[in-house]
C-alpha cells in the first residue's frame, strides 16, 4: 500500500542506471533522460507505489537547476550536470514526468542542497550543521 498525507516512506535503493540509462542504446553514453518516466513509474510500481497517485515529486540534481524562472517554487529544467550526461542539460523534469505523475508538484533540487534538507528533516533538534556531501562532486551545503 501507499501512506497517507505527510508520512514518509523509504523506498529500497536503485541504481542510478537502472532508472536512467538505456543499455540498448549504441552510443558509449547510455544514459536515456527521455526513457527515465516509463523506468520510474515501473521501480514505483514494484513497492507498490502508483506513480499516478503522487502528489509531490522531487529530483535531487548533480550539478545546476536552471534559476531563471521568477517562480521560485517552479525549478524543473537541469542547467548544467558535469558528472553526469550531457543529455540532462536542458532536461525538464516537470514536462518529462507529466505523463507518469499527472497530479504531482515537481521540482529539481541540487544534490547538496537535496542532502542539506533531509539532514534538517531527519533532524528536527538541529539549529543549524555543516553537511558534508561526499561524491563524484563533493559539496557542502
Amino acid at each position: 500500500g501507499g501512506c497517507s498525507p505527510g508520512r514518509v516512506r523509504r523506498l529500497p535503493p536503485v541504481p542510478t542506471a537502472r532508472l536512467w540509462q538505456n543499455p540498448a542504446l549504441e552510443s558509449e553514453d547510455k544514459f536515456d533522460p527521455e526513457g527515465a518516466p516509463a523506468r520510474v513509474r515501473d521501480y514505483l510500481l514494484t513497492c507498490g507505489v502508483v506513480s499516478s497517485q503522487l502528489g509531490r515529486l522531487v529530483f535531487a540534481v548533480p550539478g545546476t537547476v536552471d534559476l531563471a524562472t521568477e517562480d521560485r517554487s517552479d525549478y524543473t529544467v537541469v542547467k548544467n550536470t558535469p558528472s553526469m550526461s550531457p543529455r540532462f542539460r536542458g532536461f525538464d523534469f516537470k514536462l518529462a514526468f507529466r505523463e507518469v505523475c499527472p497530479r504531482a508538484k515537481v521540482s529539481a533540487v541540487p544534490d547538496g542542497l537535496a542532502a542539506a534538507l533531509g539532514v534538517a528533516c531527519e533532524n528536527r533538534q538541529l539549529r543549524s550543521a555543516l553537511v558534508l556531501i561526499l561524491g563524484t562532486a563533493p559539496a557542502v551545503a
